[in-house]
């Protein structure tokens, strides 16, 4: 991700004790005294764990301060299901609520009453997970990004630990590290942070991260002297941490911000000739310490193999990606692309995903302006455990979160909120992401990913089989609502997104699961798995059936000019960031999986155009979405068409999103068109898509 250098060098000031309550209008603060003498608040929560994460068996109480007569509380589990309501009287300005202790994540609503009117409203989150002992820490895929060199606390790393995570990845800046020529020297920030990685069991993943204003004029290096600068640099690391450093990640996404100067005018050039540089001085100083290159943000096909052909491969161990995107779906596809790719250019290289994640802000009502994202954060914690199955499908080595803790621009991407506390909830309180990842990490730490099972034709659902050779675990899912039947002689232990067990017992030899987007884990021994065929059937995806082929699953992809124009075939070109079906000589209008851009303006549209043939005749609905990414946009006109006769017309804002869903009566051979034009002007008109053709129930 990038990074303010100015905004976010600042340290973070953490207490514990620094939450205070806000005061209802009109109500005076003032009231009991706690025992310290105190002048208890309103409310304010007084964790008694670090961020609310208790493991089973541990004493779970949530302690607060109050001048409140009465504390009503209700708690409700990540689905919103309330498990636990009472009330508590503070005593002498203190009081505590003791839910029951069950697995999971649970966001708890405090209301403090003073004389009958509340006088304060307060949320906070907490977990139960089970304790956990990593299999073989030294090869565990479980990694965090974290920006302890930005000044977050590393008293979190204990947290992290807690979850099952064995590696971090963070920072040491070239430019504070070395501030003279040949003179190295270790703020105290980037030596507690490593000490406090070590003491934990963690392994640090180090970036060596920037330009140095000694060399290259500050730019991104570029000369020799720049290069070898920067190889002594990362010798400088070593030296410094010894045996801690068995890894060195060579920059961060160089073909996104962080490059500039000469360097950038051939980037996948100047990065394969800094590579090679750095990875000499490196192993020089510790053949067994393994450099990872590629410095990648997204998957960029192009730029990567534009560093294969300068030679990168023969100098990296591992390959860096960061596959930021809207849906997991379809990642594992784009992964094999990747080794095929390298694989063409003399061999493979592990894949490491050092970062991946989901910025999501959304909020509910309820919710609004008191900075929790409830909303976006189980849209994260939904997505994780996909993102995680589908990149271990694929053989990724080892995967990182971004991010460990809410942080400046980020504020709502972490594992844990903001260490700051400015929801009020208690500092780095948990959230619901981190209890899916450490549900994920229970249930397939040391396990290997073997076949995708229950697989048939336009189906939708995914069911992963991971093993040890000795047990079995199933990640099942489904984009669309899908029933699996799994045929087993034994019980079998049914375990939800959250940690919360479900045993089931077979009857008649059969368990049938119902799937949604929440991950469900299946252990046990199954014999077979059935795709069953009592729920809605998807006969095509945009967005799955996405290929590099026209015609590939009946899709095609193409554009007009204006509305009455014909459908024209766009072809597949390379760009620096990717391969997509374009025009030439019209720079905008592209398609791509996720969706795509059209081009010209209300008075001379060019409008893209995904259409799908239909193989067979059926009742259909077509439902999706049109989502413009960008606010400044002044959004999109979207038509469908059947045969070419127009069957609906929609229009969303910038930054808003259209959604559609249209019953249809298909032919074999009937055209369905998505065109997604300008609404007026064309800035900034990038937008996502989907368009499913689902078939309706007889």
């Amino acid at each position: 991700m990038s990074r303010d250098r100015r905004a976010r060098r600042g340290i973070l000031v953490l207490s514990l004790w620094t939450a205070v309550g806000f005061h209802a209008a009109g109500v005076p603060a003032w009231g009991a005294r706690v025992p310290d003498g105190r002048i208890a608040p309103d409310f304010a929560w007084r964790p008694a764990r670090p961020s609310n994460i208790f493991l089973e068996g541990e004493d779970l109480v949530l302690p607060f301060e109050s001048s409140a007569e009465v504390v009503a509380c209700r708690v409700t589990d990540f689905w919103g299901r309330e498990i636990h309501g009472c009330e508590v009287r503070p005593d002498g300005g203190s009081g505590a609520l003791r839910p029951p202790p069950r697995r999971g994540y649970f966001l708890v609503r405090a209301l403090a009453k003073k004389g009958g009117e509340m006088i304060a409203e307060r949320y906070t989150a907490y977990a139960v997970i089970p304790p956990h002992a990593a299999r073989d820490p030294a090869a565990s895929p479980w990694g965090v990004a974290t920006h302890f060199a930005q000044g977050m606390d590393p008293g979190i790393i204990a947290t992290l630990r807690k979850a099952g995570i064995a590696m971090i990845r963070d920072e040491l800046y070239w430019d504070e590290v070395e501030r003279r020529p040949g003179q190295y020297e270790f703020d105290g920030r980037f030596v507690r942070y490593m000490r406090a990685a070590h003491e934990a069991g963690v392994s640090p993943l180090v970036i060596m991260s920037y330009a140095n204003r000694l060399y290259d004029d500050g730019k991104t290096p570029w000369t020799d002297q720049g290069c070898d600068a920067f190889g002594d640099y990362g010798r400088a690391i070593i030296g410094k941490f010894g045996p801690q450093i068995r890894w060195l990640e060579v920059w961060n996404e160089y073909n996104g911000t962080w490059c500039e100067g000469p360097a950038a005018g051939d980037r996948p050039k100047s990065y394969a000739k800094m590579l090679r540089r750095a990875h000499a001085k490196i192993k020089s100083m510790d053949p067994r310490v393994q450099v990872l290159g590629g410095a990648a943000v997204l998957m960029p096909l192009p730029y990567l193999e534009g560093i294969f052909e300068n030679g990168g491969l023969d100098y990296m161990d591992g390959l860096v990606i960061h596959p930021y995107r809207a849906r997991p779906e379809g990642v594992d596809e784009e992964v094999e692309a990747l080794r095929a790719s390298m694989r063409a250019h003399g061999g493979e290289k592990d894949i490491w995903v050092t970062e991946t994640g989901l910025d999501t802000r959304e909020e509910h009502g309820w919710e609004k302006g008191r900075h929790m994202y409830e909303k976006g954060r189980a849209v994260a914690a939904r997505y994780l455990p996909r993102q995680y199955a589908l990149l271990l499908k694929a053989g990724c080595k080892r995967i990182f979160w971004y991010l460990c803790s809410d942080h400046h621009d980020f504020v709502a991407m972490g594992l844990l909120r903001d260490g700051n506390d400015t929801a009020g909830m208690g500092p780095h309180v948990v959230a619901p992401s981190y209890v899916a990842y450490a549900t994920l990490i229970r249930q397939l730490d040391g396990k290997a990913f073997v076949r995708r099972e229950g697989f048939r034709e336009y189906s939708r659902a995914h069911c992963l089989l991971f093993s040890d050779g000795t047990d079995e675990v199933r990640v099942c899912w489904a984009t669309e609502p899908a029933t699996l039947e799994l045929h087993a002689d034994g019980p079998l232990a049914v375990t939800d997104l959250m940690g919360g067990p479900a045993p089931v017992a077979p009857q008649a030899g059969r368990v049938r699961l119902t799937l949604g987007e929440d991950v469900q884990y299946v252990a046990g021994r199954v014999s077979r798995v059935e795709l069953a065929n009592d729920g809605p059937r998807v006969l095509a995806s945009a967005h799955e059936d996405f290929s590099s082929q026209q015609g590939e699953r009946n899709w095609r992809y193409g554009y007009r000019e204006g509305l009455g124009g014909d459908f024209c075939e766009m072809t597949w070109r390379k760009t620096e960031w990717d391969y997509r079906w374009a025009v030439e000589g019209r720079p905008f209008v592209h398609q791509s999986r996720d969706g795509g851009e059209p081009e010209g303006n209300a008075g001379a549209p060019t409008y893209m155009d995904r259409r799908w043939t239909s193989p067979c005749a059926d009742d259909a609905f077509l439902a999706g979405h049109v989502a413009s990414e960008d606010g400044r946009s002044d959004g999109h006109d979207v038509h469908i068409l059947i045969d070419g006769d127009p069957v609906f017309r929609g229009t969303n804002g910038g930054g808003g999103r259209l959604s559609f869903s249209v019953p249809v009566s298909l032919r074999t051979g009937t055209t369905v068109d998505l065109l997604v034009g300008p609404k007026g002007e064309t800035a900034y008109d990038a937008c996502t898509l989907e368009l499913r053709v689902i078939k309706r129930p007889q």
